[in-house]
């Protein structure tokens, strides 16, 4: 099974009596083996963490477009609702019908925040634009 003394040109007398098989290489492959299921363990978890970040991502996604369709449908609902309405005299009546026949422009006013929320080359374009707009106003006064 292993090589005896007189195999390999070793006396007893100089490993002694009690020897040892040997066991370099049988620890070499478990290292091996460690190393390589450590790497596997590894890429397994950076494959999930990056599954989890996609699910984030769609989740974002999904709950973005739903609040995007909402504000869409129930602005143009109102105005709908609010065109629905016979004409009348009456100056609140009129006011009231006047507002909310224009509530489809608030569609206008969120779809930058919701682009804004969800992009962030816009968020830094819109930063760098309001940086510029700022600092000409500033020059502009003090000047």
């Amino acid at each position: 099974m292993y090589p005896s003394s007189s195999d390999t040109g070793i006396s007893n007398a100089m490993v002694g009596a009690h020897t040892t098989p040997p066991t370099l290489h049988s620890t070499y492959i478990i290292d091996v083996n460690a190393a390589i299921t450590s790497a596997l363990n590894s890429v397994r978890q950076r494959n999930i963490a990056q599954i989890r970040q996609t699910e984030v991502k769609v989740r974002l996604v999904t709950f973005a477009m739903f609040l995007i369709t909402m504000v869409f449908v129930l602005s143009w609902i109102v105005t709908w609702i609010a065109l629905a309405f016979p004409d009348s005299n009456n100056g609140l009546v009129r006011l009231v019908k006047r507002m909310f026949g224009q509530a489809h422009i608030i569609t206008c006013v969120a779809n930058p925040i919701f682009y804004a929320w969800l992009n962030s080359e816009f968020r830094t374009k819109a930063k760098s634009l309001l940086l510029k707009v700022v600092n000409s106003l500033v020059d502009n006064n003090f000047t």
